[in-house]
Parts: structure tokens; sequence; C-alpha cells
């Protein structure tokens, strides 16, 4: 009787288990061919983080903010004065902005930029690679809601609306000393 039972159980787990591999394995053939709809939100900004070597962000009424990467890839502040920049908050900041994806695509070619903001922009982000090749994003107005930003490259026709984090922490980064190194925000503050 014992063998019997132990034989079943055997039976039962073995099913069980084929019933979940196949399982799993019918929905990983699944994943792969679904595709990226086109509601999607799509990126505006693709760059290599290891190819940026210099950053310049500008904000209304305040001085220019830029980063630049030396020969031996440290990352220093050359304006508004030199000092040394926090090589954490610069690689964050560039993994904000790289790969950088909007939430919504507003239209495929906007005329008029003015009504968004973006003829004066709030907030320009200037992101200068090797080859000397540079993209300029354009930061506006908040949507109506408040809950995003409208933005663009310059140059090209797509404007789009971006989340509230990349505006707040490129004008936290211009404007403040947090991009600085410890030893050098007091220089910051004279």
């Amino acid at each position: 009787m014992k063998l019997r039972g132990l034989l079943t159980a055997a039976l039962v787990l073995a099913a069980l288990l084929g019933a979940l591999y196949w399982s799993n394995r019918h929905k990983a053939s699944e994943d792969t061919s679904v595709k990226a709809s086109p509601d999607a939100a799509p990126k505006i900004l693709s760059v290599d983080k290891s190819g940026v070597t210099r950053l310049a962000i500008r904000r209304k009424e305040q001085p220019e903010l830029n980063v630049v990467r030396n020969d031996s890839g440290t990352w220093q502040i050359t304006a508004p004065k030199p000092l040394a920049a926090d090589q954490e908050a610069v690689s964050s900041l560039l993994s904000l902005l790289s790969p950088l994806n909007s939430d919504r695509l507003i239209e495929e070619k906007a005329s008029d930029l003015s009504k968004y903001g973006l003829a004066v922009p709030v907030l320009e982000v200037d992101i200068t690679l090797k080859d000397n090749q540079t993209q300029k994003l354009l930061i506006g107005d908040q949507t109506p809601s408040g809950s995003n930003y409208y933005a663009a490259v310059a140059g090209e026709p797509r404007l789009y609306t971006v989340s509230t984090k990349l505006p707040t922490t490129c004008a936290i980064n211009a404007c403040s000393p947090s991009i600085l190194t410890k030893s050098a925000r007091s220089s910051w503050l004279v």
C-alpha cells in the first residue's frame, strides 16, 4: 500500500512539474513576440554616456554652468568659475539624460514653439560628444496640469513632454553647489 501511494504522489508531482515547465516556456515565447505599442513614449535623446565630454546647463537669468571631462576622465566645472565637480552627481545627471524618454509625443511637427515656452526656453542643456557633435535639449513651460514640462531637441520638429524630475535636477545642479565636491562648495558660496 505504501508503494502504491508513493508512486501516485510521484506521478502527480511529475505532472505538476511538467505543467509548470510548459507554462513558463509558453509565456516566454509570447513575451518575445510582443512589440512596443504605438502609444509608447519615444526617446528624446540617446547618447553614449562615456562619449560625453561637456555639459552646459543654462537657466533663465542664471550664469551658465559648464562641466567638462578632462583627459583623465574626471569632470571639472569650468564656468561660472573653475571648481572641482562631484563625479557621482555628474554621473547621475548623465544617467538621467541618456537615454532620455519622453512622457508623451505632443506634436510630430510643431510649428510654433513659442506657445510652449521653447522660443526662449526656461532651461537649455547642451551635451557635447567626443566627436564635437552637440545636442541641445530645450525645456519650456510646464504643461497645464503642472506634472510635466514641454521639451524639444534644437533643430528637430518634434515636441514632447518630460517629467518634472529632469528640469528640477538640472536646475538644482545649475543653481546650487550640489554638483560640487564638498571641498569646493565653500568656494562656490563666496
